[in-house]
């Protein structure tokens, strides 16, 4: 009779499962760090934080290029052809694409919030530390 071995394969989640979690899922990684590799990881993530709201900052100036022209479109239908449909309706939708625009900038990113947790870890682990 053949002898069955059982084969248990290991999930790349199971072997965080032990860590608990407290807020951000890079916490627990960054608790088991070294002080050295903290003050290595600090300016990463600020270039990282730094070039996520560059991001940010071109896709609303560019919503907002798009959203002028759809708004003086309407204005300029308003001019020339009086109140009609059109120029309200171009007026109207530019107007708020400006502020949805506006909005979208003001609310943090997912890949912010990210950063900023990280960046907040570390620096409450540096002043566990003393280094702070």
């Amino acid at each position: 009779m053949p002898i069955v071995h059982e084969v248990n394969a290991v999930k790349t989640l199971d072997l965080l499962v032990d860590i608990p979690a407290a807020d951000a899922a890079l916490q627990p990684l960054l608790r088991h760090c070294s002080t050295r590799d903290l003050l290595i990881e600090e300016p990463y993530r600020k270039y990282r934080l730094a070039k996520a709201r560059d991001a940010k900052l071109v896709q609303m100036l560019a919503i907002g290029l798009i959203a002028a022209g759809i708004f003086c479109s309407g204005l300029w239908f308003w001019q020339r052809e009086g109140i009609t449909d059109l120029s309200v309706i171009l007026t109207a939708f530019g107007f708020m694409l400006g502020l949805a625009a506006l909005k979208r900038h003001e609310m943090p990113s997912e890949m912010e919030e990210i950063q900023l947790g990280a960046l907040f870890e570390i620096d409450r682990l540096l002043r566990e530390r003393g280094l702070r």
